[in-house]
């Protein structure tokens, strides 16, 4: 049952999983419910492209490697957040389901949802993957967007491939993927990416170049950034001392480089550098403890094509901005009782200046208490104005008994002036059954609010509130 603003509302779900085979399991689902799922994480976003927010819903984790393809620096052609969720708001899944497993050396899976409301869509993807060489794979992917609130049929596929080598005692890992999407126009845009790793312990290395073309963007998908040219990389030294407690070293030997071109224009001109970021860390250390502390320096670049406005009220003109900053992070082992870590960085930032604080504390108390308060601030004065970005979060998890579970995320960010509650208990009468109770509310903290947290008067009108209970059944055959 779910109570928002005072109307109560139910409805009855039903999960099931099935053993197919040994290796081969099928995961059904009606009238899907996610009422217990964490919060996302709060973040300003000062950059011009969108952000990636990891999946966190039971049903899409599950044997959701399997369905890997791509990254999201450049391209995924399978994001899961895609399906039960328009512009961060939940649509209701209707019904689901899923095959993930092995038959011999393939890897196998698929998925179909069906979703409602504002929505309205069949969404499905397949994934297989086949053994080579040991450790490595060939692969291919396919994903299908349709249904009465879907503009035709949405389609996307490609082939991937990675195979990790051992040459000489190195590890050598070659990867590479290519994939396609189709558009209404009927043109279909195509995306690829090669890249090369060297992960070893003395030195680690890396080298990617990534081409996205324009209008490539599977609706199943994450893309930042279309019709462009990237390339990435690194270099770095990491000796191993043994020495007065110190566990590695870390020289950057090269600087790293992440660069954004068009698709048409050269990646060695900086005239006609989209974006681009070389970062150079002359020393980074960790000790036997864990403990690990690094510094470095950032050569920045961006180009805005079109008017770009970084906060509300604040808007960047069209042209290439340089800028250099320095960094410096430092964080203890999270092993400890109490751990920590923190993190700055300073200097030119577009035509001004700012600096940027992040910090954040964890507390573990007898195997019953975690505790994490975290708060990162950027303090900015460009030529077209000066603002502040803070954003500040407070994570609790308390094991009453090993059958209940207290878990609570508070969140307040200066961007939207609000204050976010999302606090559930959990609790397993027996094993195979659950009960969740989930408070979820938003409060105003603006100047100019009626009703202001954290006033008392605040506490009868949120932004946004519900208090959900669900109870889960399992029935084993």
């Amino acid at each position: 049952e779910r109570v928002t603003h005072g109307v109560p509302t139910g409805k009855i779900g039903a999960d099931a999983k099935l053993a197919i085979s040994t290796s081969l399991t099928a995961d059904l689902t009606v009238n899907t419910d996610f009422a217990q799922v964490e919060a996302d994480q709060q973040v300003i976003n000062l950059t011009r492209f969108p952000l990636f927010f990891p999946e966190k819903r039971d049903f899409f984790l599950e044997s959701s490697g399997i369905f890997d393809f791509g990254n999201p620096e450049v391209a995924q052609l399978f994001y899961s957040r895609r399906i039960g969720l328009v512009n961060g708001s939940p649509v209701p899944i209707i019904g689901g389901a899923r095959v993930t497993g092995r038959i011999g050396g393939w890897t196998l899976g698929a998925l179909d949802a069906r979703t409602g409301g504002v929505d309205e869509a069949n969404d499905g993807v397949v994934r297989v993957r086949r053994d080579v060489f040991g450790r490595g794979y060939v692969g291919a992917i396919a994903t299908s967007r349709s249904g009465p609130g879907v503009n035709g049929d949405q389609r996307s596929g490609g082939v991937d491939t990675s195979i990790p080598l051992v040459i000489d005692g190195q590890n050598v890992v070659p990867n590479a993927w290519v994939a396609t999407a189709s558009t209404d126009s009927g043109r279909a845009p195509s995306a690829w990416s090669a890249s090369l790793d060297y992960p070893n312990d003395l030195i680690n290395a890396f080298v990617a170049v990534a081409k996205v073309g324009a209008g490539f963007t599977p609706a199943l998908g994450f893309v930042p950034q279309d019709g462009i040219l990237a390339s990435s990389g690194l270099v770095d030294l990491q000796p191993r001392p043994n020495w007065r407690g110190i566990r590695q070293l870390g020289f950057r030997v090269l600087p790293g480089w992440q660069i954004v071109t068009d698709e048409h224009r050269s990646l060695t001109d900086a005239t006609h550098w989209q974006s681009g970021l070389l970062v150079w860390h002359p020393l980074s250390v960790t000790l036997q403890s864990g403990d690990n502390a690094s510094f470095g320096v950032q050569r920045a670049m961006d180009h805005p094509p079109s008017p770009f406005e970084i906060v509300p009220g604040v808007t960047l003109t069209p042209r290439a901005y340089w800028y250099t900053r320095g960094t410096f992070a430092v964080a203890t082992s999270s092993a400890r009782p109490v751990s920590g870590s923190a993190s700055m960085s300073f200097g030119r930032f577009y035509d001004g200046t700012s600096e940027t604080e992040q910090a954040s504390v964890s507390l573990r108390g007898s195997g019953h208490l975690r505790l994490t308060e975290s708060v990162t601030n950027t303090s900015a004065h460009l030529a077209e104005g000066a603002f502040d970005a803070l954003v500040a979060a407070t994570q609790f998890e308390y094991a009453v008994t090993t059958r209940v579970n207290v878990l609570g995320f508070v969140q307040y960010n200066n961007a939207t002036d609000r204050a976010d509650f999302n606090l559930r208990l959990h609790w397993i009468p027996r094993i195979g059954d659950d009960i969740f109770v989930v408070w979820n509310s938003g409060y105003a903290t603006g100047e100019d609010a009626a009703f202001r947290f954290p006033s008392l008067r605040s506490a009868a009108r949120p932004l946004n509130g519900a208090l959900i209970v669900k109870g889960t059944h399992r029935i084993a055959f």
